[in-house]
């Protein structure tokens, strides 16, 4: 389960420098850092389980405030830790992470339906990123809904979306012979600083 979460997380966080004419916003690289988080929530009958990893990593290049697509993002999903280092494991092995190691996010679009830009010059945008998911070798298109910030120290992207364990061929484990739920949600926030 830890897994698939990684991936969402990766991809969403670019899409919201999309700037305005009036206000042309940043030019240049910021690479995704130690800083960022991304983390699952998975749901069983009997208790809830929640993984985190800051090893999301990326670059977002922005051209006088635009995204320049497309962006990649991705997770190594060894990295989740949910405080239970055998159910790490077996997630692990859940996910055959030694053929398929990361999660992956390719931004291809933005669409953004707000914008503003406050006294101190830092900049929210909120929109959709449309793009596609690589998880447990299969692709998938997606839409995720995204919040993004952006001051002179850097971008801040906010997102939370669901994923499901059957839809990228991953078994859904079980406990006490009652699988977990389809549904993982996954948590985003992605941190970039200048490179």
């Amino acid at each position: 389960m830890n897994r698939l979460i990684g991936c969402s997380c990766t991809l969403l966080i670019l899409p919201f420098i999309t700037a305005q004419a009036a206000s042309p916003g940043p030019t240049g690289q910021f690479r995704f850092n130690e800083h960022s988080e991304v983390s699952y929530h998975l749901v069983h009958m009997l208790h809830k389980v929640r993984g985190s990893t800051r090893k999301l990593q990326g670059v977002a290049t922005l051209n006088a405030g635009r995204l320049v697509t497309p962006l990649a993002l991705e997770v190594p999903l060894i990295s989740f830790r949910s405080g239970n280092a055998n159910r790490d494991n077996n997630a692990a092995a859940t996910l055959e992470v030694g053929r398929f190691p990361k999660a992956s996010l390719s931004v291809t679009q933005f669409d953004e339906n707000y914008r503003q830009t406050k006294p101190d010059g830092s900049i929210n945008v909120r929109g959709m990123a449309r793009g596609n998911w690589n998880l447990h070798g299969i692709s998938q298109a997606t839409t995720l809904p995204i919040e993004a910030n952006w001051t002179p120290q850097g971008l801040t992207v906010d997102t939370t979306f669901n994923i499901s364990l059957t839809a990228f061929g991953i078994p859904r484990p079980s406990l006490l012979f009652k699988p977990v739920e389809d549904d993982v949600a996954v948590t985003v926030h992605a941190v970039a600083a200048p490179m």
